[in-house]
């Protein structure tokens, strides 16, 4: 093994005793400094590039998915954890090689659970996902949520509940249906066609009613199913128009109370 340039000597002595000798030089050839880089973590199946240096022709193993085989900036798409070799050569036919470690990213999963309390509107979820780098709640009723567990207040109606994680590689959702349902203490129920135009408003809705057979009250209730607005709707008109400027973003209920009856509600969104 020659580390430096070295002078090598060769003495050569016949049977009788004549000897001569001989001199070589040998030169001591530098190796490549092959650079590959640091161990990654990697999205799978998406393809990435590398990028190596040191070298005048490279080899790789296992060999690029994508494009060149004996290039520097090869392309790899993996499917698992995958150590890979880059060896490179250079003008004098010294080769040397580098190595780096290919972890594959997990695709998030999404899990949730759910617990109502005593009245019955309120939820606190429990984050149960795995891998995520980001996790949005969508309640189903205009609203949102980034943190990993949240209690929410619904107004009463069916909703799906949805979770969204995502991370730098995937996304999934899990979805669940939620409802939740008023107890009323009102002897029946209206029977009335509710339409609220637009939806979401921002300043007026237009309410329009068919099938009010008796003057009635409309009564708009927020989120923890208080009241917020009342007014009268006379029997025999069919649209009315709410100022609802004055309330702050967010969703509510709008029902008809007419003869100790309460109708089914209409959901209505205010944004701005």
């Amino acid at each position: 093994e020659v580390l430096q340039d070295e002078l090598i000597i060769v003495t050569v002595t016949s049977s009788d005793g004549c000897s001569d000798q001989d001199t070589v030089i040998v030169e001591a050839l530098e190796l490549p400094i092959p650079v590959l880089g640091q161990d990654s973590s990697v999205c799978p199946v998406i393809p990435f590039q590398l990028s190596g240096s040191g070298g005048g022709s490279y080899q790789w193993s296992p060999l690029p998915s994508l494009g060149c085989h004996d290039c520097p900036d090869p392309f790899y798409s993996l499917a698992s954890d995958t150590e890979i070799v880059m060896t490179v050569t250079n003008q004098d036919g010294c080769s040397a090689s580098d190595t780096a470690d290919f972890t594959i990213i997990a695709d998030p999963v999404a899990d949730f659970s759910v617990v109502t309390d005593t009245s019955g509107f309120i939820i606190t979820t429990a984050d149960l996902s795995t891998g995520a780098d980001l996790i949005i709640w969508d309640f189903g009723d205009g609203t949102v949520d980034t943190a990993s567990t949240v209690t929410h207040t619904y107004a009463p109606g069916a909703y799906d509940l949805c979770m969204i994680v995502v991370n730098e590689c995937a996304r999934d959702t899990m979805c669940m249906p939620v409802s939740f349902q008023a107890v009323s203490i009102w002897s029946g129920v209206v029977a009335v066609s509710i339409a609220i135009q637009p939806n979401p408003a921002s300043d007026k809705i237009l309410v329009s009613l068919e099938g009010l057979r008796a003057d009635g009250t409309l009564q708009v209730f927020n989120t923890e199913g208080k009241s917020v607005m009342a007014m009268k709707y006379p029997r025999g008109i069919q649209d009315l128009t709410l100022d609802i400027h004055q309330l702050p973003e967010g969703t509510y209920l709008l029902q008809v109370e007419s003869d100790g009856m309460r109708s089914a509600g209409k959901r209505f969104v205010i944004q701005r």
